[in-house]
């Protein structure tokens, strides 16, 4: 197969591409998974612990994401992307950073209070 205006060995050099740059790709990927799969393991150790049962989390997390980026990667994908991108981004994520201040403070003043009445 020849792709037009690409030459002979696109697939090749495509492939050579993502070996030479892997860490560039997966790093940060796989430390956020990481990352989050250890809170949860951290959170419930008597169902997460086990060598079988974290096999199994693991497996369906990591299916069930790909299973939720498996849209992406259809024709209505870059729509599905504008759509995430514009109604997580800007206004929203400044409310729930709001809300999150909030929340901090409050549970801090609570905190301090009774620090001072010890």
């Amino acid at each position: 197969m020849v792709l037009h205006g690409y030459g002979p060995n696109l697939p090749n050099k495509v492939f050579q591409a993502t070996i030479v740059n892997k860490n560039d790709i997966f790093s940060p990927q796989f430390s956020i998974v990481e990352c989050v799969l250890s809170a949860f393991t951290d959170e419930f150790p008597q169902w997460l612990r086990g060598m079988r049962q974290s096999i199994l989390f693991r497996s369906m997390v990591i299916f069930g994401t790909f299973l939720l980026g498996l849209p992406m990667v259809t024709s209505g994908g870059i729509y599905l992307l504008n759509l995430v991108d514009y109604s997580v981004s800007g206004f929203p994520l400044l409310i729930v950073g709001f809300l999150e201040a909030v929340a901090l403070n409050w549970i801090y003043g609570k905190f301090l209070i009774k620090i001072e009445e010890i």
